[in-house]
């Protein structure tokens, strides 16, 4: 459906209650004439979840792109799980654009999360308290992020060894870091658990004790070899060596703030699944945490996930359920169904308000005619035209449906210039200069320092252990 075969007639521009999707074709009400229309959807629809899906290069990513930059320039809140990169960079250049002018807007309100910056990092301690949510509740939220991940070494004996261990650090206020080290040494363990108030996490640490040494490292050996592979990352494990993290996610949904999760999967191989996995459980925590704020002061949070497969538990069905009522909309993007789990697939069709169908293949084509417009499924010939038309779908075109108001509507998304483009710069200028704009600065720190501080802390843990244990043997 390419633009030049009609006029554009803009009609109403999409305000801030409204988002722009693209262009479809029409009729002008006057002259009956065939035009192309701007088509939009309410905030209030958005906040029944977008569910996006199309086929590698079919033009979803950038659709993604036009609707982030439209909440860049309505001052909305957001955030961005990029399972790759590419969208990340693209969206701090539209921020650049639109906000440098604005002072201390980029290093303030701008959250960037990218493990692959050499020089800085943001802290993360997905272990930290969360507001309303008890130790238990968290490591249980934790643990399924775990699953999901290590879910071919998955069983029950690491399930509640990693739960009481993740139960133990969290009502110490320690991290991921100090995990190896809890299960490796007893000394530090019996340091730990003194300051335990679980009941249960105290009686399974007190029968592990038991346990001969061979047993104990059978018990662990698989947990500390993943969680070790996990850590010997140090651009990774520097994120989680701090028991502050930088950034508050619950401040970041409740001031309207802005994050950018860049998970270049390129250098980061399998890490990316986890980080951004942990990622989204706290994002979840975050929003459910709202229930101490009455409902008509929920601020709207919209929360961009690509390629999100890679990142949902089985309790993400339970957060489409529930999100809405906490002003949490998702924005859910990936390739095909065969991604996705039964039941996470039939949570998302239940679930998703707005659908938008790009190139797809026959077998998700079947699937999700039936989703869109089932009101010709009796008609043969009719039925096989639209599959084909949602095989066959250009690049940057793609059907929409509303379930809330009803109907199908076939687009083309809107044409957005690169950022440096836009600038009328080289990319590699452009870039340069985006970098110097420092976004997200007040949430960074430098590595050396997150370094130095870590091993100061590691030695204060083991002494004040040792110095416990030596105390203890004294009095015996």
């Amino acid at each position: 459906m390419p633009e030049s075969e009609y006029p554009l007639v803009r009609g109403r521009n999409p305000n801030p209650d409204e988002l722009a999707l693209g262009w479809a074709a029409g009729a002008d009400e006057e002259t009956d004439r065939p035009v192309h229309q701007l088509k939009g959807v309410s905030q209030e629809h958005r906040a029944t979840h977008f569910y996006v899906v199309g086929a590698s290069g079919s033009g979803k990513t950038k659709f993604l792109e036009t609707l982030a930059e439209q909440d860049i320039k309505n001052g909305s809140g957001f955030g961005i799980i990029d399972a790759h990169g590419d969208l990340t960079e693209d969206l701090k250049g539209y921020l650049y654009l639109l906000k440098k002018s604005e002072e201390d807007f980029l290093r303030e309100r701008v959250i960037l999360i990218d493990p692959t910056d050499p020089a800085s990092t943001t802290c993360f301690n997905p272990l930290e308290k969360t507001e309303g949510i008890t130790p238990a509740g968290i490591a249980s939220e934790l643990v399924e992020v775990f699953k999901k991940i290590w879910k071919d070494a998955w069983g029950a004996r690491m399930e509640d060894l990693l739960k009481n261990t993740l139960i133990a650090l969290i009502e110490n206020d320690l991290t991921l870091s100090e995990l190896p080290l809890f299960l490796a040494d007893f000394n530090f363990r019996k340091f730990v658990l003194e300051k335990v108030e679980h009941p249960i996490c105290r009686q399974y640490f007190e029968r592990y004790n038991t346990l001969a040494p061979h047993t104990r490292n059978e018990w662990i050996e698989s947990t500390l070899n993943k969680v070790n592979a996990f850590l010997s990352d140090d651009n990774v494990r520097q994120m989680f060596v701090s028991p502050k993290s930088t950034f508050n996610l619950r401040d970041v949904m409740d001031d309207q703030k802005i994050l950018l999760v860049k998970l270049d999967r390129g250098h980061l191989k399998g890490n990316a699944d986890l980080l951004g996995a942990l990622l989204l459980a706290k994002l979840q925590m975050a929003a459910f945490s709202r229930t101490d704020i009455p409902p008509s002061k929920r601020v709207p949070f919209y929360l961009y996930i690509d390629e999100f497969q890679n990142f949902a538990t089985e309790s993400f069905a339970q957060t489409l359920a529930e999100a809405r009522k906490y002003k949490l909309s998702l924005i859910l993007a990936h390739q095909n169904l065969a991604q996705l789990l039964p039941s996470l697939r039939a949570s998302i069709l239940s679930n998703c308000g707005l659908q938008a169908y790009f190139r797809i293949s026959r077998d998700d084509s079947n699937v999700l005619a039936k989703e869109s417009l089932s009101s010709i499924y009796n008609d043969p010939p009719g039925w096989e035209w639209y599959i084909r038309q949602l095989q066959e779908l250009p690049h940057r075109a793609c059907v929409v449906k509303n379930k809330i108001e009803g109907g199908v509507i076939a687009i083309s998304t809107l044409d957005l210039p690169a950022p440096h483009e836009a600038a009328d710069m080289d990319e590699e200028e452009f870039r340069a200069e985006v970098a110097a704009s420092e976004i997200g600065g007040s949430y960074l720190r430098p590595r050396e320092d997150v370094e130095t501080e870590y091993k100061m802390r590691r030695k204060e843990l083991l002494r004040n252990a040792e110095a416990e244990s030596f105390r203890e043997r004294k009095v015996c």
